[in-house]
């Protein structure tokens, strides 16, 4: 189990890497239409879980606030059958100077066909029903308010099959890097997470042929894969 910095898709990308017979950069592209995420390939059934690696959730929150926010992630990946069950934690402290009323979570898997399903999802161990999923959009519509240097636990459970990398032109679609190949796996900003609050508004960008779109927080992280 180790610690690491914002943002995680790096770590797991060096990781899988190991697994992998290459790993090709993404192709420049000058496109100007918005990206077709279309899934082409029939996704693979995700098995159950057997008994002998149970997935939980992480339930124990700090005494002090934390100065950034945490995310504790358990995932298991069946990597023949190219899926992951995932248990998450987020530990967010409001340093916003304001009352949060909503977050606002990226769930980019979520823009591939039958690739995330959310399981459960938890506000400070409580059941909690009153989100929206737009897109990569992830909506929750707090009944009160986050008061400043407060602390929220957010727990998802989720699912991933994974899409297959088909190759594509560059000039008519954003390069894929997120699934699987014949060779490996890429986990590319496979979780959801709580996005900047910068200027009294959540920061979540729609995605785009060019370089990064998104805007993380730092973040500290503790995962185990």
């Amino acid at each position: 189990m180790r610690r690491y910095t914002t943002p995680l898709h790096l770590v797991f990308c060096a990781l899988l890497i190991l697994l992998s017979t290459s790993c090709s950069a993404p192709t420049p592209t000058s496109a100007n239409t918005a990206p077709n995420f279309v899934e082409t390939s029939t996704p693979t059934p995700l098995p159950a879980i057997a008994s002998t690696t149970q997935l939980t959730t992480p339930t124990t929150i700090s005494v002090e606030t934390p100065t950034r926010p945490q995310y504790t992630i358990n995932a298991v990946m069946d990597y023949n059958a190219k899926s992951l069950s995932v248990g998450e934690t987020i530990l967010y402290p409001n340093h916003t100077g304001q009352a949060l009323n909503d977050f606002i979570l990226a769930v980019e898997p979520n823009y591939w066909p039958n690739c995330f399903t959310l399981k459960s999802l938890t506000i400070n161990d409580a059941a909690f029903t009153n989100y929206t999923l737009d897109g990569h959009k992830l909506t929750l519509q707090l009944s009160q308010g986050l008061a400043p240097e407060s602390i929220i636990k957010i727990q998802i459970t989720f699912t991933l099959n994974l899409p297959l990398i088909v190759p594509t032109n560059p000039n008519l679609e954003r390069p894929r890097v997120f699934g699987y190949t014949q060779g490996q796996i890429n986990l590319v900003n496979w979780y959801p997470f709580v996005v900047p609050f910068i200027g009294g508004q959540w920061i979540l960008h729609d995605a785009w042929y060019y370089g990064d779109y998104l805007v993380y927080d730092s973040s500290d992280f503790t995962v185990s894969l």
